[in-house]
């Protein structure tokens, strides 16, 4: 018996992700795709003799008014996590609730995505934070029909979906500034991301030995023993509260990425992001409604607001 053809033999077919060939196959409207993409698909699935699933296409469920919001989960001893997207959470779902959106949230283990429970709702469109990209795929998989997918604080290479994230090169480069050049360690929390953590370190420019990805208090507080001179950069807020306690404030320059500025300890520099929510809501308003005449552009970097001494 011949084997069927199925969109994960063309993706294989074509180099690219399963989502991309079940947005071209489905005829998806509400996900740009380029024309030379969109024509290697379906001459692919043509020459694989690809027979598209009419049952499955019939299951494509009606709105329903949910977004969905998947965190991943850091490691046990990162109690700031939680807190580290509070407010990204309360102005998502004020600005979706005004649009009579009800916004999902569900923290997910990416080693293990168990998903039945977010998957029953039959979500609008998603959002995923702080994932890696084979946990971005295993769970895209599940909402490739008609259900936009948005990125948040990862760095995913591929063109096809929304990337939305903090511009820490240009942070940490204001963060030097306000350090007087003199930067001896950075502190940063745990995106989950490879791309993302590569970014974050080669923008520094500082040796491994003297970049700590904070998983406990217990190792933020041996690194900083180690590192007794000089000023540093912490990347969140929550994590700089944590530090002061074992560090003069006058030391750090501390990135707010999690929109708390006022938690940052007295006599601190800081340099603020505004405007992730709002943005993040933006774009999957678009998809929602098909309307790409204003954005093309995928990687949306969120800028720096303010910078204050």
């Amino acid at each position: 018996m011949m084997k069927k053809i199925t969109m994960k033999d063309i993706a294989k077919e074509t180099n690219l992700s399963v989502a991309t060939v079940s947005y071209v196959l489905n005829n998806v409207k509400n996900q740009t795709i380029p024309e030379e993409t969109r024509r290697m698909v379906q001459e692919a699935a043509q020459r694989l003799h690809y027979v598209p699933n009419l049952a499955a296409r019939s299951l494509v469920k009606s709105k329903t008014g949910l977004i969905g919001l998947l965190i991943s989960s850091g490691s046990k001893g990162d109690e700031w996590r939680p807190f580290s997207y509070a407010s990204f959470l309360s102005r998502l779902e004020k600005l979706w609730s005004e649009q009579g959106y009800h916004l999902l949230v569900s923290t997910i283990d990416q080693e293990d995505p168990r998903l039945h429970i977010i998957l029953e709702r039959n979500l609008d469109g998603v959002y995923m934070a702080g994932v890696r990209t084979k946990a971005f795929y295993q769970i895209a998989e599940h909402f490739t029909v008609g259900v936009p997918a948005v990125i948040i604080d990862s760095l995913i290479d591929d063109d096809l979906f929304h990337k939305i994230v903090p511009n820490l090169p240009q942070a940490i480069a204001q963060a030097k500034d306000l350090s007087g050049g003199n930067l001896s360690f950075l502190i940063t929390d745990n995106y989950n991301n490879d791309e993302f953590m590569q970014l974050i370190s080669s923008s520094c420019g500082l040796e491994k030995q003297h970049i700590h990805v904070a998983e406990s208090e217990a190792g933020v507080t041996r690194f900083l023993s180690e590192h007794t001179t000089g000023k540093g950069i912490i990347i969140n807020e929550f994590i700089a509260a944590m530090a002061a306690k074992h560090i003069k404030a006058e030391r750090l320059a501390v990135i707010c990425t999690a929109d708390c500025p006022h938690v940052v300890p007295v006599g601190a520099s800081k340099v603020v992001f505004e405007g992730k929510a709002e943005r993040a809501f933006e774009i999957m308003n678009m998809h929602l409604k098909a309307q790409y005449e204003h954005e093309t552009e995928k990687m949306i970097w969120i800028p720096t607001q303010l910078v204050e001494e």
